[in-house]
């Protein structure tokens, strides 16, 4: 997977993926310390200094990068029903393409809900000489739902192959997974999809307003 799949330039351009690899392996260290079978052969002294060194390693990576977490592939659509049933204020989704394999009866019933709730949801799409070809009846069931809901602006953009979600303040996502168009069912084959998570309320919000700034060319 390359940087320009993953990192939103310039906004969060100080995010490659040498930053990335540090804190997924400092977390895991992390995370192995409080493993019962560490603590057999280990003194807790010094299990007490590791985990501190390495707590401020990752605290330091994460202040420099903006990242707050790494998540993989079958986390990813959790994190979106999740958004869209504890989002406040707004959410936004954009992805290149749209499947009904993926904004299928599940999607479309929560995102109602959402709406329902008085929740502003933006959802994005629309790449450029792409092979893959969008699902036209999925398309209709979103601008329909557009059209009855007010609250929510479905858009075809002139040319992304941007995938990020973002709720209200709180978080961002920036990721290879596509929202839209893949489901990762874990009884089909595996692919494999890495996202990061920012926290930081200014890059979420800089995050939101490149989103909203791929509709200002109109298609």
């Amino acid at each position: 997977m390359s940087n320009d799949n993953l990192v939103e330039k310039p906004i969060l351009s100080h995010i490659n993926n040498e930053n990335i690899k540090t804190v997924e392996k400092l977390s895991a260290k992390n995370q192995s310390l409080d493993d019962p079978d560490f603590f057999i052969d280990s003194k807790n002294k010094s299990i007490k200094e590791e985990r501190k060194k390495l707590k401020q390693e990752l605290e330091q990576i994460k202040a420099q990068t903006k990242i707050s977490e790494i998540i993989h592939t079958y986390e990813h659509r959790d994190y979106l029903f999740n958004t869209f049933k504890e989002a406040k204020q707004r959410i936004m989704i954009v992805s290149p393409w749209i499947k009904g394999y993926a904004v299928d009866q599940e999607f479309i019933g929560i995102l109602e809900a959402t709406l329902n709730r008085k929740i502003q949801v933006y959802i994005f799409y629309g790449i450029k000489s792409s092979s893959q070809q969008n699902d036209l009846k999925t398309i209709k069931k979103l601008e329909e739902l557009s059209t009855q809901y007010k609250n929510l602006r479905f858009e075809k953009v002139k040319n992304t192959h941007r995938k990020i979600l973002v709720c209200d303040n709180k978080f961002g996502i920036v990721t290879s997974f596509n929202f839209l168009s893949f489901r990762a069912d874990p009884n089909l084959t595996y692919r494999d999809e890495l996202g990061v998570i920012i926290r930081d309320s200014a890059t979420v919000e800089d995050l939101f307003n490149s989103g909203i700034n791929l509709t200002q060319d109109e298609v």
